[in-house]
């Protein structure tokens, strides 16, 4: 299981509005759509979280990819560019 949050959230939600926070969730949920598999399993967790439940046994390197693309993102939300970063949490495995 793989934690992924968005740093300052918060911040663009209330310097741009709840409208561009929506669309850079969403932006965030499709990145990570195309960073995992399809046996993969994508939820959004809390407000600026999300999980991804990675099958297989090879599950940390594949995190460890993860991680590495979701680093320093930009979008391109409503006009204005919003450079975001993503943090990831601890990675469980069994």
């Amino acid at each position: 299981v793989v934690a992924i949050g968005v740093d300052r959230f918060g911040e663009v939600n209330e310097t741009f509005g709840h409208g561009v926070g929506d669309r850079l969730l969403k932006a965030v949920a499709e990145r990570i759509g195309v960073c995992i598999r399809s046996t993969d399993l994508l939820a959004r967790l809390d407000t600026d979280t999300f999980v991804v439940l990675l099958s297989g046994f090879n599950a940390n390197p594949r995190a460890e990819k993860l991680a590495q693309s979701l680093h320093d993102i930009s979008f391109r939300v409503c006009y204005c560019s919003i450079l975001d970063q993503c943090w990831v949490g601890d990675l469980w495995t069994t």
